[in-house]
Parts: structure tokens; C-alpha cells; sequence
């Protein structure tokens, strides 16, 4: 089994990372092979409402969003972690999330 770990804070040893490492240990221990990525690492470009998502499926800025997108869509389950900002979700998973917004998993 492939899993996806993705980590959408901004700090690669605070407390979200810690849990998703813990949960990363279990499911490696059960014999899944286990990618973990974190977001503030990737190469990620803000949208520029271009729009050509609607179009072709993908988007027109070259950086790292597809490949992480093209490894979700080979994978059995994925983990999606995010610390909590005002009641939402980090600046970081709501980018990867409109980035990846067109894309098919």
C-alpha cells in the first residue's frame, strides 16, 4: 500500500509534524510504503486566475504542485495534516488545495 503524508504547516518540527511522523511509524510498520511531503518545502506559486485549469486539467505554472499531485493520484490513501488558524486551515493547504483544485486524484 502507498500513502501519502502531507504536512501543511509551515513548521517542519512542530506539533502537526510530530503527529503525522507518529502516524507515518505506525503505517510503516504495517508494511506501507509511506511518502511524506511537506508543503512549505515544495516549490508552490499562488494563482494568477488565468484560468486554463478549466481548459486542460492542469495548471500552466511550472513548479513542483502537479508532481505531488501526479504522486496523490498513484496512492493508496493520503494524510492530509494542517495546524489550525482562526478555525481554518493553514495558509499552505488552502494554496496546494486552489493549486490542485482542477486536477483529478
Amino acid at each position: 500500500m502507498k500513502v501519502m503524508i502531507i504536512n501543511g504547516s509551515s513548521r517542519t518540527n512542530g506539533i502537526t509534524a510530530t503527529a503525522l511522523h507518529m502516524i507515518e511509524n505506525v503505517l510503516v510498520e504495517s508494511g506501507a510504503h509511506v511518502e511524506f511531503i511537506d508543503l512549505c518545502k515544495i516549490q508552490m506559486k499562488h494563482c494568477i486566475g488565468r484560468c486554463s485549469c478549466y481548459k486542460t486539467g492542469f495548471c500552466h505554472i511550472d513548479d513542483d504542485v502537479d508532481k505531488v499531485i501526479q504522486k496523490i493520484s498513484n496512492a493508496d490513501g493520503i494524510v492530509l495534516g494542517s495546524p489550525t488558524y482562526a478555525s481554518n486551515v493553514s495558509g499552505l493547504v488552502k494554496d496546494f488545495w486552489s493549486c490542485s483544485y482542477q486536477s483529478s486524484f
